[in-house]
């Protein structure tokens, strides 16, 4: 019998002249999925003339993103996955919950408003264990643009030590409290926000550039020496380089 998603057999799918790979159609799925929780009306999606109005495609190929944004993975990866976002209530923080969420994950948003403590960041982990049982993903996500201290000699030293301490040492605890829970599975993902500025010079303040550098740095470092744990199923990764604070909201 022939695939009903060959493209003898499903016009939509002939609007390309050769079919997608499937790291292609990953990184479709999580784009227009990403687009469509933006369209979201009571929870339901708008139609597939979403892609029309956000990227200016119609006719087969609209209804072909659609497709492909809605399909079901076979594998489900996400599926029943229990993940904490920190910085979740807002901006980038919360438009990745809403993703997980979609792809079946139960995600615990953690959102300080001010200084996080050990405390804190222990009791979000101790209650995601005690209601789910389990912490597959901690996604730190957490974190402050700080002062435009653009000059040196301008730059405020309680300034630059409070945008430290939300953007590095908030994600040192989030890894060090979710890497204990990770670490009794033998199993878990731990993700970093990062940013440009952690890659260009001149371009961003001080106290938000170093912090993202240091975030790098962490990440790099827990990722050299994790082998100590035993396990080669604890991953560590940065999400996006290109991703920034969203300074209207202080968060990423």
């Amino acid at each position: 019998m022939g695939n009903s998603e060959s493209s003898s057999t499903n016009p939509r799918f002939a609007s390309a002249n050769r079919a997608f790979s499937q790291n292609e159609l990953e990184d479709l799925r999580s784009l227009f999925t990403s687009l469509a929780a933006q369209s979201q009306t009571d929870g339901k999606y708008v139609t597939p003339s979403v892609f029309k109005a956000y990227i200016g495609i119609d006719g087969p190929l609209e209804d072909r993103m659609f497709d492909l944004m809605t399909q079901k993975r076979k594998d489900q990866k996400l599926e029943g996955k229990v993940a904490i976002i920190a910085g979740g209530a807002s901006g980038f923080g919360e438009n990745s919950a809403r993703n997980f969420a979609l792809h079946g994950t139960k995600v615990v948003i953690a959102d300080v408003q001010d200084d996080k403590s050990d405390n804190d960041v222990k009791n979000i982990v101790d209650f995601t264990m005690r209601k789910h049982g389990k912490l597959d993903i901690m996604f730190n996500n957490a974190g402050i643009p700080g002062n435009i201290d653009f000059s040196i000699i301008d730059s405020d030293s309680e300034n630059f030590k409070r945008v430290f301490d939300g953007n590095v040492f908030g994600e040192f605890l989030g890894s060090n409290h979710a890497a204990r829970a990770m670490i009794l599975a033998k199993i878990g993902v731990i993700l970093f926000t990062s940013s440009n500025a952690s890659i260009v010079s001149g371009e961003f303040p001080h106290s938000y550039a170093v912090s993202k550098h240091a975030v790098v740095g962490l990440m790099k470092n827990v990722c050299g020496i994790r082998a100590v744990w035993d396990t080669s199923e604890l991953h560590i990764t940065r999400c996006g380089c290109g991703t920034t604070t969203d300074k209207s909201n202080g968060r990423g």
